[in-house]
């Protein structure tokens, strides 16, 4: 009897071990995943989004300037 409860608790940590690794593989994709998905924003999104903002800015800045002199 007791040879078969170790076998089953062997198993049992087997198992436990076994959903560890898997977990600890989907935790290290999910943060490689982060990983990217930060690099995506600072080095594309932020710099188009500054751009879009900066051109807006500019443009009504210059139109009240523009209006201002030639008026």
């Amino acid at each position: 009897m007791s040879d078969f409860d170790s076998g089953e608790e062997s198993e049992y940590s087997y198992d436990s071990d076994l959903v560890h690794e898997v977990y600890r593989d989907a935790q290290k994709e999910w943060e490689e995943s982060m990983i990217q998905l930060t690099t995506l924003l600072n080095f594309v999104l932020i710099p188009i989004i500054g751009r879009v903002i900066g051109r807006r800015f500019a443009n009504s800045l210059w139109a009240r300037i523009a209006n201002k002199i030639w008026n």
